[in-house]
């Protein structure tokens, strides 16, 4: 019986947790020269949110009082999502390379796969297989918003003042602002030097928009906050987004605690979008800013094989992590237990090489 998972909690917020419930088993060899067999590793992040793990000859988790500044992990699991510590957000240098031997099955080639079938494509993948350094990648940001500049960074970059983004804050009585980029001053390759946002928000939630307001951000000194109730504030204060560079960040996921999420809507004029239209947008099409590489752009799993399932399952596909001049291999099995219950990623991991 193939091993997939449940679709509850997949597009809930990321909650990071100090602590990991997991379970391990290995067989090993010491004979030099010889591949250790596989371990087995259970990170519950159903109960306890983000795990971190430690590659090894026997991985672990471990408990990280702060994810930026620690090396002690290597790879945090939270749900679906993979992260690596490497980077420029992260303390260490771990990079990430798929082989992807099964990106290309179909989906009823992938329903028929196992974990127990896919073990000796595991075993098999051996020192030959790892590629040069550079071929590993290190995870970098993914905003929640892009698209609201054409063209490259640089004196070229104009306003795309077709994109509009829906904002929302909060989970159980949300607030919803909208803002949209209507031009850029003093474009550069580090930025543009000045920012021209049009954006309305709900003074309550439940309330509809005020009216819209033009803010012109000055960028020439740097990064600047931005609050949809209060316009330019401090660091310190409650804000919403943050303009630096090139780049704008929203107050949720790995950027802040602030609950902030963004939707675009770029296919609605801005004028049209109203607070019962942002209500209307489900909260799972939301998005936070996230650190993602390897496993953003080739997940571990798909959604939903048979069209009717609601199921995530695994692709087996096979992952090399470098830390250093150590390669490991990892391959993740699933993401159900025994129980019935999503959240219990499961994978299998080796040493490659000594």
């Amino acid at each position: 019986m193939n091993v997939r998972v449940g679709f509850d909690g997949l597009l809930s917020a990321i909650a990071i947790a100090a602590t990991a419930v997991f379970a391990g088993c290995s067989e090993e060899t010491t004979s030099p020269g010889l591949e250790r067999e596989p371990g087995v590793i259970v990170a519950n992040t159903r109960d306890l949110g983000t795990v971190y793990l430690k590659l090894g000859d026997s991985a672990e988790a471990v408990t990280v009082a702060d994810p930026a500044t620690s090396t002690e992990w290597d790879i945090a699991i939270a749900g679906l999502e993979v992260r690596l510590n490497g980077g420029a957000h992260a303390a260490s240098d771990v990079a990430a390379y798929c082989i992807c031997e099964n990106e290309n099955l179909s989906n009823a080639e992938l329903q028929a796969l196992t974990a127990e079938g896919e073990l000796e494509a595991f075993k098999a993948v051996d020192a030959s297989s790892v590629p040069v350094p550079s071929a590993f990648e290190e995870d970098a940001l993914v905003p929640a918003i892009t698209g609201w500049y054409n063209g490259q960074p640089g004196s070229g970059a104009t306003a795309n003042a077709t994109y509009s983004w829906v904002i929302r804050k909060g989970t159980s009585t949300p607030i919803f602002s909208k803002f949209r980029v209507t031009a850029l001053q003093g474009a550069a390759a580090s930025g543009p030097s000045e920012v021209t946002i049009e954006y309305a928000t709900q003074p309550s939630s439940g309330a509809a928009f005020n009216a819209t307001s033009t803010a012109n951000i000055d960028l020439a000194s740097g990064p600047v906050y931005f609050s949809f109730a209060s316009g330019v504030v401090t660091a310190a204060d409650a804000w919403d987004l943050l303009f630096d560079g090139w780049v704008i960040r929203v107050n949720g996921g790995v950027s802040g605690n602030g609950g902030i999420s963004a939707v675009s809507a770029e296919s609605y004029p801005f004028n049209t979008i109203d607070a019962a239209f942002a209500a209307s947008i489900p909260s799972a099409a939301y998005s936070t800013d996230a650190y993602g590489g390897v496993f953003a752009s080739h997940p571990w799993y798909r959604y939903n094989l048979t069209g009717t399932d609601h199921q995530i399952w695994p692709t087996y596909d096979i992952y090399l992590i470098r830390r250093g001049n150590e390669v490991f291999k990892i391959q993740f099995i699933g993401y159900y237990n025994e129980a019935g219950q999503s959240g219990n990623v499961t994978l299998r991991y080796a040493r490659v090489g000594r």
